[in-house]
């Protein structure tokens, strides 16, 4: 009996050494299983707002994308030089690069439309111009009425044509007169 009990007792010794290691053991793995859970969670949150932070960027990319072309639609209509530079910087800005070629495209065609418009209405003004330092008019009452006439085939009945006095039409406007509405 003495020499089971010495057995049972090392058995025993031992069973609880067995049972503690077990026991720190199945701590440890706990432990270790709940930072891997945890781990596990942190990075599946990181993934879903790394996520999140490429559509709302993808979203604001697809906005500015519409607007830019909002914006050039909007000065192809209206060939308005003032809206060119707003439209530009807008353009600038998207990262679509084939896209912003196209926009800053169409935005040149309208610019060089402009710049043409321009030219055409500065080579009138010119052409008026010189038509006026030629042109000649008549002016009533010794050159003192107000307006200006292109005929004197056309001047009232009542216009004493023996008062008519010839001026070049610039002459006539620095004079501050004008054309008669009547012609």
């Amino acid at each position: 009996p003495a020499v089971t009990k010495k057995t049972s007792s090392s058995q025993s010794e031992t069973k609880q050494t067995v049972t503690s290691t077990a026991s720190t053991s199945s701590t440890t793995d706990t432990s270790s299983s709940i930072e891997e859970a945890k781990r596990i969670e942190d990075e599946k949150k990181a993934k879903e707002k790394a996520e999140e932070e490429r559509i709302a960027k993808e979203k604001a990319a697809n906005e500015l994308q519409e607007k830019g072309e909002d914006l050039v639609k909007q000065l192809e209509e209206s060939q308005d030089a003032s809206q060119v530079k707003s439209a530009k910087e807008t353009v600038n800005q998207i990262e679509n690069n084939d896209k912003k070629a196209e926009l800053l495209d169409r935005i040149g065609a309208v610019e060089s439309l402009i710049s043409q418009k321009e030219e055409k209405r500065i080579a009138h003004e010119a052409e008026t111009k010189a038509q006026q330092q030629d042109r000649i008019v008549y002016v009533a009452d010794h050159g003192n009425a107000k307006v200006y006439w292109y005929s004197k085939d056309r001047m009232t009945s009542k216009t004493n044509k023996a008062n008519v006095v010839e001026m070049t039409e610039a002459d006539a406007i620095a004079a501050g007169k004008r054309p008669s509405k009547k012609e």
